[in-house]
């Protein structure tokens, strides 16, 4: 019964660590949007193909067409992307996510303890502006993170 209670508290934990990263680099990235990411999101995702393009890209660098969705979102809600222009980085992100096995395959999630610990000092050290950057860095080391000290409880545990 005790690994129900650990297996429910990981899922738990792990879902908010996760939806804490997509919302710490999504503020990130809002609070960070200047006029030349606009500009730069909008000559890549001029038509559709780009778009998708882009999603595919994003989705397989984030490892989730979720995080890449609340990006999206995001950028449409900061006004840096219209939603013609977010719906093919949307179909886009559907195609990436059969990537991201291959990310997976390469163990990207060992960097992300890295991501954090840059994302906290570029947060702590640097001036207003550029605090948004570690915000985006920090929510993408919690994005990638996961617990690697999986422990699975079977007899020769309990002696």
């Amino acid at each position: 019964m005790e690994w129900v209670t650990q297996m429910i508290m990981g899922v738990l934990g792990g879902l908010g660590i996760f939806l804490y990263g997509m919302y710490l680099a999504s503020e990130g990235l809002r609070k960070s949007a200047s006029s030349h990411l606009k500009e730069f999101l909008s000559k890549v995702t001029k038509n559709q193909l780009l778009g998708s393009v882009v999603g595919i890209v994003l989705a397989a660098v984030l490892q989730s067409s979720s995080a890449a969705t609340v990006m999206v979102v995001g950028f449409v809600n900061a006004g840096l992307l219209t939603l013609r222009q977010a719906m093919g980085v949307m179909l886009g992100t559907a195609i990436g996510t059969t990537i991201t096995v291959q990310l997976i395959a390469f163990k990207i999630t060992d960097y992300a303890l890295l991501f954090i610990a840059v994302g906290v000092l570029i947060f702590l050290v640097s001036s207003t502006q550029k605090k948004a950057v570690g915000t985006i860095l920090l929510g993408f080391g919690f994005v990638f993170f996961r617990n690697g000290n999986y422990h699975r409880c079977d007899e020769t545990d309990r002696e």
